[in-house]
């Protein structure tokens, strides 16, 4: 902002930078040329003996040259360039005019932004929906993701701020995850114009990227991307799991446990008890809850899942009786990032692990010592998948007839998934909650299906895997020389997972239905009669 210490504004002076004025856009490049000038001319002014430019640190006090420019007025205003040496950031560009006798005429304090040689653009905005859109209409109060495509040198940390209209709705440094947006439509039909403006660094004193509107439009400081989204009455954000849904709502025996839309929020779709949303696993460092994480892939987006951000559901009764099945139907609609664990459900006393390892996936079923694994190939690619599993608790039968006992064959669990099945023996008839957590601090179980086998037995029988651990630890350390060295020690020590646990996102989570239901069991004759 301006600050003329003189009442008289015929003096007010500017520079140009390259052929846009720095009242225009306050970005300057290694050797660009700034040609300062005055608004009005003052050739002839008597009044006017030089003009002196500064230029100090942002939004400091501390100059960093006493004169970077001056000149007498009798002798034009020639071109310069900013200091070589000058490291790219925000500066206060300080005009002086001079009258005689060393009298400041008037004085003007300008920002600048100077980018050096690093390169820097705002590229474009897109925007994603929580869920598939036939008529690409959006409807009102639907939460929809903005996301802004920025390039940027070395050193560079823009900030972006976010408009509707002339109303700042969002903004703040890239670092800070302000490169994306989640807003709520507004209650209003017709176009909504969404704008970006960026700056390669944080606005000076903490002052937002201003627009002065013209006639002719508006004169920014920055960079800018703007787009318009229809919103109708008319619109709709469908589900790709609407045909389970309304299958459930149609079959009275099946009962919606949970479903998960992730428009924008871990509420349940289906139920306005806020007992029933997904709550956050871990805490930051403060003991607070961080708020959900969104990540878009194609036209969607979706909650991000991983180490870093793990969630679970209510715990939800088993309605287990004797002589009765349980059914559940777990179906996720994702798109897989990384390898690691997806999920884990556990149900009573039986736990349940789905993990990812380059395109393929290993669902690991626990029963006390029991421990079996299916196998399937999740693909890889842009485009989110249906993931279903299939669960059946059969309680045994509680019966006087040993031949119907015999044929019961006990309490079981039955597991489909990728098209194969798994059916195991329960020690007891299934008892207790169930629950669902999405995302693991763990590290993944091979798709193979084996088993990782302690550190001391898997460093002395498997020189491969003894291999690609020292690989695995001389990510960050100095040498991979010395980290293989490690491995050489005849001390026991506790070896890494083989898998590496990542540190970003596993999977974004677009939908998550659960069915159950229950039936009376029929006991079909399966196995051969016991001889008399």
């Amino acid at each position: 902002m301006d600050s003329l210490l003189s009442v008289n504004q015929s003096y007010q002076v500017s520079a140009l930078a390259g052929s846009r004025s720095i009242d225009e856009s306050a970005l300057i490049s290694l050797e660009q040329k700034i040609q300062p000038f005055f608004i009005n001319p003052v050739k002839n002014d008597p009044d006017i003996a030089g003009l002196t430019i500064t230029l100090k640190n942002a939004p400091g006090t501390e100059a960093v040259s006493s004169f970077l420019y001056t000149t007498e007025i009798k002798d034009g205003l020639p071109p310069f360039t900013l200091p070589e040496d000058l490291a790219p950031g925000p500066y206060m560009m300080i005009f002086t005019v001079m009258g005689h006798d060393k009298k400041i005429i008037v004085k003007a304090e300008k920002a600048i932004y100077y980018l050096a040689d690093r390169p820097w653009e705002l590229e474009d905005i897109k925007v994603y929906y929580p869920g598939v859109s036939a008529t690409h209409l959006i409807p009102p109060g639907a939460m929809v993701l903005f996301e802004a495509s920025v390039s940027a040198g070395d050193g560079l940390d823009p900030y972006i701020a976010w408009y509707s209209g002339r109303k700042r709705i969002g903004g703040g440094k890239l670092s800070d995850g302000a490169g994306k947006l989640l807003w709520e439509i507004p209650n209003q039909g017709g176009f909504v114009r969404i704008r970006a403006e960026s700056l390669p660094f944080p606005p000076i004193d903490g002052q937002n990227p201003q627009s002065a509107y013209s006639p002719a439009g508006p004169v920014l400081k920055g960079k800018v991307r703007e787009l318009s989204i229809p919103v109708s009455l008319k619109g709709e954000i469908g589900s790709a799991l609407a045909p389970v849904i309304e299958a459930a709502e149609t079959e009275d025996e099946k009962t919606l446990q949970y479903y998960y839309q992730f428009a924008g929020n871990l509420k349940d779709s289906k139920s306005a008890e806020k007992s029933s949303e997904l709550v956050p696993v871990k805490t930051d460092a403060k003991g607070e809850t961080p708020a959900p994480l969104w990540l878009a892939s194609g036209t969607l987006y979706g909650l991000q899942v991983g180490p870093g951000n793990m969630y679970k559901s209510p715990a939800f009764p088993l309605e287990t009786a004797p002589g009765y099945t349980e059914y559940f139907s777990f179906i996720f609609h994702l798109k897989p990032m990384a390898d690691g664990i997806l999920f884990d459900v556990s149900l009573g006393e039986i736990g349940m692990e789905l993990s990812r390892k380059e395109g393929n996936a290993a669902l690991t079923l626990t029963i006390g010592e029991q421990s079996e694994t299916l196998n399937a190939e999740i693909p890889e690619g842009d485009e989110f998948i249906t993931l279903p599993v299939d669960i059946a608790l059969k309680t045994a039968a509680e019966t006087n007839n040993a031949l119907q006992d015999y044929l019961d064959e006990g309490s079981r669990l039955t597991v489909n998934f990728g098209g194969e099945e798994i059916s195991l023996a329960l020690p007891a008839p299934p008892r207790g909650l169930g629950s669902i957590r999405f995302g693991s601090e763990k590290a993944a179980v091979p798709a193979t299906g084996a088993k990782l086998e302690p550190k001391e037995e898997a460093v002395k029988k498997d020189a491969e895997a003894a291999a690609e651990t020292a690989e695995l630890e001389a990510v960050n350390s100095e040498t991979a020389e010395l980290e293989a060295a490690n491995f050489e020690t005849t001390e026991p020590v506790i070896a890494p997972v083989l898998i590496k646990e990542p540190d970003f996102p596993v999977m974004i989570l677009d939908e998550f239905v659960l069915l159950r239901w229950k039936e009376k069991t029929r006991i079909v004759a399966s196995k051969a009669l016991p001889e008399a």
